[in-house]
């Protein structure tokens, strides 16, 4: 199964400096790490991250493919579509037991 979304992360205004600074170091390059290694071990299609601090972006990557059907990364303002199946799951499941 194949996985294509977006990554959302915590802001990080709520840090103080010193934390601020060890996620820098430590968190991001680990972030996007792990986002890469998804993309490669065929776990995701495409990622996108984006790291806020006071209105301003600290921390941003893609990785992989904007969709299925596109070769070409996405971008951080790419749209990925995102649905549930359960209600038609659900419907094609009352169905059946109707009939």
């Amino acid at each position: 199964m194949h996985l294509l979304g977006a990554l959302a992360l915590f802001p990080m205004a709520c840090l103080s400096s010193a934390a601020q600074d060890a996620v820098r170091e430590e968190v991001m390059p680990r972030t996007r790490a792990t986002m890469d290694d998804l993309v490669q071990e065929g776990l995701a299609l495409g990622l996108a991250a984006t790291i806020t601090r006071a209105g301003q972006v600290v921390f941003e990557h893609t990785c992989g493919r904007r969709s299925a059907c596109a070769e070409d990364e996405p971008g951080i303002d790419t749209i990925f579509r995102i649905y549930s199946m359960s209600k038609p799951i659900t419907t094609a499941a009352a169905l059946t037991f109707f009939d």
